[in-house]
């Protein structure tokens, strides 16, 4: 019954999961602001990165979700 809760996108005919958007979203918007952050020189001050930038997608993936399907 809680299969049903969640949103489901169309793509192309191919049926997604909204959540798997939203990480894609997070994913790209980490990966992004690494190229940023490299191209600044703040990334030689991050110390654990794997944590930092996975907990940033994390985080923008969770926005995603919040303004897209409320």
């Amino acid at each position: 019954m809680a299969a049903g809760c969640s949103p489901v996108v169309s793509i192309a005919s191919a049926n997604f999961p909204a959540w798997l958007l939203c990480l894609l979203a997070g994913i790209s918007v980490a990966l992004i602001a690494h190229q940023l952050f490299v191209g600044i020189g703040i990334d030689e001050w991050i110390a654990p990165k794997v944590i930092v930038y996975s907990c940033l997608a994390g985080v923008v993936a969770s926005l995603f979700w919040l303004m897209a399907w409320r």
